[in-house]
């Protein structure tokens, strides 16, 4: 029987995978495929902390087929010409692939479904709902999340859980693969990764496992999602990212037949995924382009210093530093002190939000081209349903509301770990008697604030003021 290739994309997982198991239905030999395709239009960048779980993600999936009486094919290159190659190597009869969103994506796959001489088929299980399907009652697309939002509860019904393959039958002959270990040598020997796997466990199991540990937290989420100082977030986000784990199985696993708030706000959030992606599929350019129009000619600032200290963590405010020092030693952030940075980037420095949202891209490990850039837009006023220009988050009071003992501020700025709380949040008004008994010397171990919060917020609006004339 001619073979069918299963083409991975953000799907590494076997549980809940509608595109493998209909592949697997068929009954013929199914060949897996992850070709490696860092194109200009790809979000993934070479050599950035999102590579690097990829890399180790698509170890555990080759694993996991291994125990299926498969593996996995890996290829760089091209991916149009690799496919061809494969396909007459193979004399495969068909590509299985799930759905993908992004504009330069879906240009890919008419391409791929046009060139290639076999069926390039697409199935869905990336999203819960296919953005296409929620529609106003005008026929327009959804702009705003709270009526996306009621819409999507009134529309959907989730399905049940795909269960994974218990074996895949394997091709007369394999194809030629190209060695993880020879890819993963590329980032070994680069800093930002130095520890972060002490944090993370990539691939399917370790996205299920996290599952398990959020579930049993779950319950206080709408209070505790909050405080960075708490293991109160899912941080699933990386997972449902890769596709290690779909959304409709954390759907169905945190949902319960009696609800509380902190389940809802789970699900709730899963949704905002989902908003992320419609929003992506009307405005493909989004990522460099403002939804409001308004903000085309803002002025932004161009001064460099600047944004180097908000990237190293040294900007002068405790919260602020702690988030950025967070995201360079754990590709991560949490989810508050992210919309806080982002803040403080754009209002407080002036600085155009696309160098922020460039900065996560290349520095978190849960990058999406949907919820990166929606986020960052939301933040900055220039989004659709976006948090208005106006509304500037105070990293003092944001600081002293979410980690009030400061515990998050000593773990990731550890120089400032010996500082009273009265001070842990403004440590430029602590006495000298105080800072040296902390050993802390501000300009010296710790920066003055780089710019002062009660001025930058005014010159922020004032700036507003003038591009809405």
């Amino acid at each position: 029987m001619k073979p069918i290739i299963f083409l991975f994309y953000r799907d590494l997982r076997l549980l809940d995978n509608i595109a493998l198991i209909r592949a697997v239905e068929t009954g013929k030999p199914i060949i897996p495929v992850y070709i490696h395709d860092l194109s200009a239009s790809s979000y993934l960048l070479e050599g950035s902390v999102s590579e690097w779980w990829l890399f180790n993600s698509l170890r555990e999936l080759d694993k996991s087929l291994r125990k299926l009486n498969s593996k996995l094919i890996l290829r760089r290159g091209n991916r149009e010409k690799v496919l061809k190659n494969i396909i007459k190597a193979t004399d495969a009869e068909a590509v299985y692939f799930s759905s993908r969103y992004c504009g330069f994506e879906n240009t890919e796959d008419e391409v791929l479904s046009k060139s290639l001489d076999v069926p390039y088929r697409r199935f869905k299980g990336y999203l819960l709902s296919e953005p296409e399907k929620l529609r106003t009652k005008s026929g327009t697309a959804y702009k705003v999340f709270t009526p996306f939002y009621k819409a999507f509860l009134e529309a959907q019904e989730i399905a049940e859980i795909v269960p994974a393959p218990k074996m895949l039958v394997s091709p007369r002959n394999w194809p030629e693969t190209e060695d993880i270990e020879s890819w993963n040598s590329k980032t070994r020997n680069i800093d930002i990764y130095d520890g972060i796997g002490v944090f993370w466990s990539p691939g399917e199991i370790g996205a299920l496992s996290r599952l398990e540990i959020f579930n049993d937290v779950v319950d206080n989420y709408n209070i505790d999602r909050d405080r960075p100082d708490l293991d109160g977030t899912s941080m699933l986000s990386v997972h449902l990212h890769f596709g290690e784990i779909s959304p409709r199985t954390c759907w169905r696993r945190i949902q319960k037949p009696h609800q509380n708030e902190g389940r809802s706000a789970f699900l709730r959030e899963l949704v905002w995924r989902e908003f992320s992606y419609n929003l992506l599929c009307q405005y493909p350019d989004m990522e460099t382009q403002p939804m409001q129009k308004l903000f085309l000619h803002f002025p932004w600032s161009e001064k460099t210093e600047p944004l180097e200290l908000w990237k190293q963590g040294m900007t002068g405010y405790p919260l602020v530093d702690a988030g950025m020092r967070q995201l360079l030693k754990k590709g991560w952030m949490h989810n508050r002190v992210r919309m806080v940075t982002a803040s403080f980037l754009i209002k407080h420095l002036l600085t155009d939000w696309r160098l922020g949202a460039d900065w996560f891209r290349s520095r978190l490990i849960d990058a999406d081209p949907a919820s990166n850039t929606a986020s960052w837009q939301w933040v900055a006023g220039c989004g659709a349903d976006a948090s208005p220009f106006f509304r500037i988050f105070n990293p003092i009071t944001q600081g002293k509301r979410f980690d009030p003992k400061g515990n998050y501020i000593r773990n990731w700025v550890p120089e400032l770990k010996n500082l009273p709380n009265k001070y842990i949040h403004e440590p430029w008004l602590a006495p000298e008697s105080v800072l040296d008994k902390s050993d802390v010397f501000l300009g010296v171990s710790y920066p003055h604030p780089i710019v002062d919060h009660k001025f930058a917020r005014q010159r922020a609006l004032d700036v507003l003021a003038k591009i809405k004339r």
